[in-house]
């Protein structure tokens, strides 16, 4: 019920459902806020991307990666780097140095948000 709730036509409900989704650790939830990363509503996606740092694994962090480098909104994209803190902290070998090329390379983003999120991200 919430991973349909993301879709709902009223944000508030796909915002409510996204935060109530992060308690659940099923592959199902975690697919439909990488889903989410990709919805037209700016909180929407950056409500997803503040969740995702709740879970582990390379399929969150090539997600958090792409949303990092591809998302126009600065808000998002500094949700994204904050939760590739978290979400890449057990990683290792190669998948961890994609994790830190990635941040690394938001250190030099226009946004000081962005930056400070990225800054906070590689201390963990």
């Amino acid at each position: 019920a919430l991973i349909n709730a993301l879709k709902d036509w009223d944000p508030r409900v796909q915002e409510a459902a996204a935060e109530a989704v992060w308690t659940a650790t099923g592959k199902g939830s975690k697919a439909a806020l990488i889903e989410a990363l990709d919805d037209d509503l700016t909180h929407v996606r950056q409500t997803a991307a503040d969740i995702l740092g709740n879970f582990n694994g390379m399929e969150v962090c090539e997600a958090l990666i792409e949303t990092l480098e591809e998302e126009r909104d600065e808000d998002v994209q500094a949700a994204a780097a904050d939760s590739l803190g978290y979400a890449g902290k057990q990683l290792q070998g190669r998948n961890k140095q994609a994790v830190i090329e990635a941040l690394t390379q938001a250190l030099n983003h226009y946004s000081p948000k962005v930056r400070l999120a990225a800054v906070g991200a590689l201390g963990r």
